[in-house]
């Protein structure tokens, strides 16, 4: 399968509802987004913190905090 992806246009909480998407209902990604990203202040700010700080956020768990975390290591790396 050949697909392009261009995450270029999308915005920072579109992101976020992506990769939210691969674990968690579908109702509750965007609200989940949103307060990610207000609690935290962008996009980067998200993947850089750490586990224990995101499952305080109502509707985190430990999985998804960790594969956000994961993610953020990743992109340092690269």
């Amino acid at each position: 399968m050949k697909k392009n992806i261009d995450l270029s246009s999308m915005k920072d909480n579109e992101v976020l509802e992506l990769l939210l998407a691969q674990s968690l209902p579908e109702e509750k990604i965007k609200p989940l987004a949103q307060t990610l990203l207000k609690t935290f202040g962008s996009l980067t700010a998200v993947f850089n913190t750490a586990p224990k700080d995101l499952i305080k956020i109502d509707g985190i768990g430990e999985q998804t905090a960790i594969d956000l975390a994961i993610l953020g290591q990743i992109l340092k790396r690269i």
